[in-house]
């Protein structure tokens, strides 16, 4: 054989070999290629293991498993796009389950829950044995907004035998996810027991806890201040309002604190705009920390501030209102209180329920009681009367419902409507005698309506129920004002000013004492002419009275100058009374007695005096004395005739309340020309109607007099009777706090009856103005025209009436 026949043989049986053998070869390339890319991912050069598979898997070239390995190591990569990419574009039937795992991961990365919850269900069914199924179906179902179901998912046995760390953080995330933080920190806090160091645990934890107002213990368990700081010092703010309650001496300490670190904080801040976020919400809190302290001025300007960038969040806006209320602007208020509710028509809750109360009680200083009473009585429908309990079928008593109807009780006290206040408050604290606000509320009530030794029983009561409390140590204050215990008083008022000094209630009740304790003078005016009469006519006249009362002395005593002056113009001539004189008087709750004397000239000069003495044995009843020398009532006629009178006097006063008394009144006036005068008559005074700013009241009255000397120069019939009734109308035209004007109309007609004459109506008809600015003054002004008929006469007078009294 040639040699080139030998080589053409060798060169075949290697072109043979190679076309055998090629496929196998080419095979075994794929999967060494694959597993050193695998190899270079375990090694840390993830990038250019990806880049391999990737071109392979794109070239087409696949062992059915590059496109796997690609999935699982682009998942691994922290990209689950093209994890899922590959997946899909592989479609392999059964995938393995490191490949099978990685894709439901990537699904549920991309938060394409559905197909992860479908691939997790795969693995549970084809990898029984494996824990990391269960646990994996758990969580894509607490992301799918499903945690019931995840956590039913923890109770399967595979589920049971995953590691105890792994299985704490899912049901932690599921018991998060499902709306009970209480058992979402249990689950971490048994995590953190068995691993300390686990970030994730952690993480959850202080999460939670921020998220509940645990901020401190976020902290700590964080191990940092940094990311909590702004939730610390809210937590501070309201931890400094509770302080506020638990201990009135010290109520201020944890609110300082607060707006201290607030101010630290925003300073510490880089300019604006860098975290303008953080710096409003610390700005919004400390808002509301200034109004915890009752800075409101500066409530108002920051509020202002703030209101520039954005419209302030419902908590702040109340603040803001409230710090309007407490300034006295209650329609700045009132409109407030309404943007908190209108912000969010279904807030709920404390916020919603506190903003009512200041629609309320703003609507009470606007003096807009329809308004004011339908916000409270809404209340008190909205409080069911019984709370329940999730854990117990029994009922409480719910403190809400009885602190609305409380409200509602007081609501008709701010309207003057004493009547049905009284009601309403007897009923709640005859049901609850131990509730310290309805008692209270029950003081206010019957102080108003004028029983003072009721008033004290209840005070003392409503007191010992909370002693500490600012209205119990406003009430002993009252009660020493009413028993004329000044010098107690005082030494009460100085001490809540220390302690209040910021409390309205507090400058009110000091204002109110210092008008008790004060000077006080007296003037009253009342000019008038008349027209007829005949020989009793009193023509032009002029009565003036002044009275200057010094303050308190021990108490319960009080020195007093007097000057009078009268005038008139009968037919006889020109007659005028003026007196000066000075006294003292005493007074207690039961009894107030005076002493005096004065010096008399003009057309008569005579010296004269007198003493007073008025017992209040209880609340309904009162019995007066009075007698005089040369008393004020002598007509002026028979002064200028150089006649004089003494008087004695007596009046019984039956008072149910405000809205109803009786009295009957005796008098004796013996004068200086033998003859003797006796008077007698009696009084009903009926409310007929009684609303915000308007009452009607009904007068009804008769008296009856005799004289033994007919035929005196002056009007001395021997027999007369007096019969009127009438209607007082008193309608408050405007009020601003302790500030108010009410007009008064009062109309009396009746009928006179003299001996010897026939009988003859009589009318009087007036008109006033009284002005009251408490405690310190009160002006009244008015018209006065009445009929009056004198042995037959009739006589027309008009008067004008002008009354101050002034404290100071």
């Amino acid at each position: 054989m040639t040699r080139l026949a030998r080589l053409a043989i060798i060169a075949g049986a290697i072109l043979l070999a190679a076309t055998t053998t090629a496929p196998q070869a080419r095979a075994q390339s794929i999967t060494e290629r694959r597993e050193a890319a695998v190899l270079q991912a375990r090694a840390g050069h993830m990038d250019a293991a990806i880049a391999a598979l990737r071109t392979m898997f794109n070239a087409g070239e696949d062992d059915g498993l590059v496109g796997m390995d690609l999935t699982a190591l682009l998942q691994q990569a922290g990209d689950p796009a093209g994890a899922i990419l590959a997946f899909e574009k592989a479609a392999v039937a059964e995938p393995p389950d490191y490949a099978l795992l990685a894709a439901t991961r990537a699904y549920r990365d991309l938060k394409r829950y559905d197909v992860a919850e479908n691939l997790a269900r795969q693995g549970v069914r084809r990898f029984p044995d494996q824990t990391a199924w269960p646990m994996l179906l758990s969580l894509v179902l607490t992301d799918a907004g499903r945690p019931r179901e995840a956590l039913d998912a923890l109770e399967q046995p595979a589920a049971q035998r995953a590691p105890r760390l792994e299985w704490l953080l899912a049901q932690g995330y599921a018991w998060r996810r499902a709306g009970d933080p209480f058992r979402a920190l249990s689950a971490y806090a048994d995590a953190l027991r068995l691993a300390p160091a686990n970030d994730e645990a952690r993480t959850a934890a202080a999460a939670l806890l921020a998220a509940q107002g645990g901020a401190y213990g976020a902290a700590a368990l964080a191990k940092t201040d940094a990311p909590y700081a702004a939730d610390e010092v809210a937590a501070m703010v309201r931890w400094g309002e509770d302080l506020q309650a638990s201990a009135p001496a010290r109520r201020y300490e944890g609110t300082d604190a607060a707006i201290a670190r607030l101010d630290r904080l925003i300073a510490d801040l880089p300019p604006p705009p860098t975290d303008d976020a953080l710096r409003r919400r610390l700005r919004l809190d400390r808002l509301v920390a200034l109004r915890d302290r009752l800075r409101m001025p500066e409530v108002v300007n920051e509020a202002d501030a703030l209101k520039g960038d954005a419209a302030l969040p419902p908590h702040a806006e109340a603040a803001f209102a409230d710090a309007l209320l407490y300034l006295r602007r209650p329609k700045e208020a009132r409109r407030a209180y309404r943007a908190v509710l209108a912000a969010s028509p279904d807030l709920s809750g404390a916020l919603r329920t506190s903003a009512l109360y200041g629609v309320f009680y703003a609507s009470v200083e606007l003096e807009d009681f329809r308004t004011a009473y339908a916000t409270i009585d809404a209340l008190v429908r909205e409080a069911p009367v019984w709370r329940s309990f999730r854990d117990t079928p029994a009922r409480s008593d719910n403190p809400d419902r009885a602190y609305a109807e409380v409200a509602a009780a007081n609501a008709r006290y701010y309207g003057n409507q004493l009547a049905e206040a009284w009601a309403r408050i007897t009923k709640i604290a005859d049901a609850a005698p131990a509730n310290a606000t309805a008692r209270m509320a029950r003081y206010d009530i019957v102080r108003a309506r004028g029983w003072t030794r009721r008033a004290e029983v209840e005070g003392e009561i409503a007191a010992s129920l909370a002693p500490d409390a600012l209205a119990s140590r406003i009430a002993r204050v009252e009660i020493a004002m009413a028993d004329y215990r000044y010098a107690e008083a005082k030494r009460m008022v100085a001490d809540l000013l220390a302690a209040y000094p910021e409390d309205l209630r507090v400058q009110g009740l000091a204002r109110d004492l210092g008008g008790a304790m004060g000077w006080l003078l007296q003037l009253e005016a009342k000019p008038s002419d008349s027209e007829g009469g005949g020989t009793n006519a009193s023509g032009q006249a002029l009565h003036l009275q002044g009275r200057l009362t010094t303050p308190p002395i021990a108490d319960h005593w009080r020195l007093f100058a007097l000057g009078d002056y009268a005038s008139a113009h009968p037919p006889e001539g020109f007659v005028e009374r003026p007196r000066a004189g000075a006294g003292a008087e005493w007074r207690s709750r039961d009894v107030a007695a005076s002493l005096y004397a004065n010096d008399n000239w003009g057309t008569l000069t005579k010296p004269g005096g007198g003493a007073t003495f008025d017992w209040t044995p209880s609340d309904q009843l009162r019995i007066a004395f009075a007698g005089e020398f040369y008393s004020w009532e002598t007509p002026l006629r028979a002064v200028l005739h150089g006649i004089t009178a003494d008087q004695v006097s007596m009046r019984l006063t039956y008072r149910w309340d405000e809205s109803r008394n009786l009295s009957a009144n005796f008098g004796y006036t013996p004068f200086t020309d033998g003859n003797q005068r006796y008077q007698s008559g009696v009084a009903y005074t009926q409310k007929l109607i009684n609303l915000p700013h308007f009452d009607l009241t009904a007068t009804g009255d008769a008296y009856v007099s005799s004289n033994d000397r007919p035929q005196a120069p002056y009007f001395n019939p021997d027999r007369d009777l007096t019969v009127d009734g009438g209607l007082l109308a008193e309608q408050t035209i405007w009020r601003r706090y302790d500030n108010s004007l009410t007009q008064a109309l009062s109309v009396n007609v009746g009928l006179y009856e003299q001996a010897h004459f026939p009988s003859e109506p009589i009318a009087t008809v007036s008109y006033a103005h009284r002005w009251r600015f408490d405690p310190w003054m009160e002006v009244a002004y008015g018209v006065e025209l009445s009929r009056r008929v004198y042995d037959g006469v009739v006589e027309n007078t008009a008067a004008l009436t002008l009354r101050l009294a002034r404290r100071f």
